[in-house]
């Protein structure tokens, strides 16, 4: 028997919803910044190796921020045009709302939900599946570049790098290539393989993305690459590890690469990223506090604004209709 909410029951479910939210993200922020060790408690420490332009860099670094979501916005109302068209400014919001709940729903399930309740409750599925694609873009980027960053780093900063090794990352990077702009291909092998016959539907949408769509999608993703390596550039400068753009390169692409591998719930990566930092940037500096808080301030530079900002729109939206 199928039990319908009244619509007052469905207004106090969404103001519940919503609430929770802002209170989780105002807790998350309060325990970043205030409960654990972090930026904040270790200034003192830090503040010695400061670049003496440092405020500049961190102004600049807010700015590609801003631009860091513009073009994840872009990419989104790219894909999403297939299902519901949108203009740029309701996609900014739907990506931030996506920033908002990916707080703390884990493996990006928060980002694809805020973003498809932000859509007529019949084409949400429909859009959790074309969002898929702009997400596989940006994975092609990072990993893409992360792999041609390896192959440098296998040449130059490891003692016994093998050639072998550089081949085989030159093949992934043309297999990870390959299958992105053969979609449908995929698609084909994947139902031979598996029995997805309720998502079967969801998935043909796949087939809607020409060459050129795709391409373009890739392309936005190589830029907001780009942009969020240049602000990884730019942190480790504010902490006084200096390094030339091919090490900036090597090393940003080669943390981006291994993180990616990372079950994506940002509890367990925050300590990891500060790990990995500290790693690759041994080979330019003996800076480890400052390699390690650099990843957090990015995370909290790139998360913190973008998040309050989703967690306003939401209360424009009906997450239960």
């Amino acid at each position: 028997m199928r039990v319908s909410l009244s619509q007052q029951n469905k207004n106090y479910l969404n103001w519940l919803l919503k609430l929770a939210i802002t209170a989780f993200i105002a807790w998350a922020i309060y325990k970043q910044l205030f409960a654990e060790d972090n930026i904040v408690e270790h200034y003192h420490e830090l503040k010695d190796s400061f670049s003496k332009h440092w405020i500049w860099l961190l102004a600049i670094t807010f700015v590609l921020m801003f631009a860091n979501w513009s073009i994840e916005a872009l990419k989104w109302q790219q894909v999403i045009k297939k299902v519901e068209p949108q203009n740029f400014f309701n996609s900014l919001k739907a990506v931030c709302i996506g920033v908002a709940l990916g707080w703390f729903v884990p493996y990006r399930i928060g980002e694809f939900a805020g973003r498809v309740f932000f859509l007529k409750k019949i084409n949400r599925y429909k859009g959790a599946a074309v969002t898929v694609v702009g997400s596989y873009s940006q994975i092609v980027a990072t990993v893409g570049v992360g792999l041609l960053a390896f192959i440098i780093y296998n040449h130059t900063y490891l003692p016994n790098g093998h050639f072998i090794y550089s081949a085989l990352a030159l093949v992934a990077l043309a297999v990870l290539i390959i299958m992105y702009f053969k979609l449908s291909a995929v698609k084909n092998v994947l139902f031979k393989i598996f029995t997805f016959k309720k998502l079967k539907n969801l998935v043909d949408l796949w087939d809607l993305f020409s060459f050129k769509e795709l391409l373009k999608l890739l392309i936005l993703s190589v830029l907001r690459y780009c942009t969020f390596a240049l602000q990884f550039y730019l942190v480790f400068n504010i902490f006084g590890i200096s390094m030339t753009f091919l090490d900036g390169f090597t090393i940003i692409g080669m943390i981006f690469l291994v993180q990616s591998i990372i079950p994506d719930f940002f509890l367990l990566k925050i300590g990891i990223r500060g790990s990995l930092a500290v790693f690759f940037t041994a080979v330019v500096t003996s800076n480890k506090l400052g390699a390690e808080i650099a990843p957090y301030l990015l995370w909290l530079i790139n998360l913190i604004i973008p998040a309050i900002a989703g967690a306003l729109f939401a209360y424009r939206i009906r997450f239960i209709k």
